[in-house]
């Protein structure tokens, strides 16, 4: 009877001291590229935001380029359409700025309702982030 060869694993062989380093290297340049793109969206993504906090106006014109583009509509379509998104799109923002007394109110309540349960630090820190928070644009809460 005889036995079938059994495979033999080959030992492990160390990466010679001359390999390492472009590995090393490679390795180092790999994540210096995953660091450094995060980075940069981060950058622009926040940069981006904020252009959009900042000119709240100009939202129905990006809505409209979007739908144009993603509806493939035509010039007339555009047309015809443009004027009934910026109509709505301006009542909704009236509407948030209306209501924007009301959510003020809410928060300040908060605010005094949360502040007696926080040590003199915490307290300080809650009312820095609550500022914050009360001067975001009405579109974010």
């Amino acid at each position: 009877m005889s036995q079938a060869p059994t495979p033999t694993s080959a030992p492990l062989v160390p990466i010679a001291p001359r390999r390492r380093r472009p590995i090393a290297l490679a390795v180092l340049s790999g994540l210096g590229g995953l660091i450094l793109g995060v980075g940069l969206t981060i950058v622009v993504g926040h940069a981006i935001i904020r252009n959009f906090i900042r000119h709240p106006e100009k939202v129905p014109e990006r809505v409209i380029n979007r739908v144009k583009h993603e509806l493939n509509l035509t010039p007339e379509q555009t047309a015809q359409i443009a004027p009934i998104i910026k109509l709505h799109l301006d009542a909704i923002w009236k509407l948030r700025q209306d209501d924007q007394p009301r959510v003020h109110e809410q928060l300040d309540l908060l605010e005094q309702e949360v502040d007696p349960i926080l040590t003199p630090p915490q307290r300080e820190k809650w009312h820095h982030h609550m500022e914050r928070f009360k001067e975001m644009p009405p579109h974010f809460f």
